[in-house]
């Protein structure tokens, strides 16, 4: 069944094709460019994971995890969209949510130019990891027939350990909160950039609620979504679909530039903004 996206409007289709751009330039960016960065350790990523509860959890993976599920989702996306591939608006908008949580986590933690400011960004992103990671061994200790899965008491008591040391006891906040701020954080680096004015930046903080919300209620199966109105005729498109696109694939972009720069050799501390260009 095809699907209605809105394209028959010029506009649509050239966000539609910026998107695409964008991920194909981002993806050769992540392999060829940040591969080539030796990890040292005056980095800034290497700083933010040395001031954080040692434990199997461990920023570095967080963030290169979250940067590689965002463009490989992205990337799948273009794929389908350029060779017009078979495909259902469920799998473009679960994959297009994943590639928001995994840019906005990074943006989340890395943007900033506060020093102070990183680093409690990075102890939400890893106290949401070690709950969630506790949570699911606690379960597996309780197996009987897939007692391979079972952890050993020894890697469960560090786990539990290194959460309890991030958590504070504090409940730390869901990705919706991580999804605002990296708003803050995306809008807060665009102001520096003539193009932006304060008009975009309310604009961007209003887009990321709708496509947290929204996207969030798709993934979860609701049917309420279909009842948003959408750029095109077909209701399993709630808003619009090209923009959303582009609008992702930017922050993508930025994530990825964000941990090219706190990879760099001397990143440790700085206070200087990323480079948007």
């Amino acid at each position: 069944m095809a699907i209605d996206m809105g394209l028959d409007d010029p506009a649509a289709m050239e966000a539609l094709s910026r998107a695409i751009s964008i991920v194909d330039e981002g993806v050769d960016s992540l392999h060829d460019e940040i591969a080539g960065i030796a990890y040292s350790d005056d980095c800034e990523i290497y700083r933010l994971a040395k001031a954080l509860p040692p434990g199997p959890i461990s920023l570095d993976r967080t963030i290169i995890v979250a940067v590689e599920a965002a463009w490989g989702a992205l990337d799948q996306i273009s794929w389908i969209l350029r060779h017009n591939a078979p495909t259902s608006m469920i799998v473009l908008h679960a994959l297009l949510r994943a590639a928001l949580v995994g840019s906005g986590r990074t943006v989340f933690a890395l943007l900033p130019s506060d020093p102070g400011v990183r680093l409690q960004n990075a102890r939400v992103l890893i106290a949401q990891e070690g709950k969630g990671f506790t949570q699911a061994l606690d379960c597996y200790t309780r197996f009987d027939q897939l007692s391979g899965l079972r952890p050993d008491a020894q890697y469960l008591a560090k786990a539990q350990q290194q959460n309890v040391a991030i958590q504070e006891g504090r409940r730390p906040p869901g990705d919706g909160v991580v999804m605002q701020g990296a708003a803050e954080a995306v809008a807060a680096a665009l102001s520096t950039v003539s193009e932006y004015s304060d008009g975009n930046r309310k604009l961007l903080r209003e887009q990321v609620t709708w496509l947290w919300n929204t996207y969030s209620g798709v993934a979860h199966t609701h049917a309420w979504p279909r009842l948003l109105p959408g750029s095109g005729q077909d209701r399993r498109v709630p808003g619009n679909f090209p923009g959303d696109f582009l609008m992702i694939a930017s922050t993508a972009h930025i994530a990825t530039l964000s941990l090219k720069s706190r990879l760099q050799p001397g990143s440790a501390n700085t206070t200087a903004p990323v480079p948007l260009r």
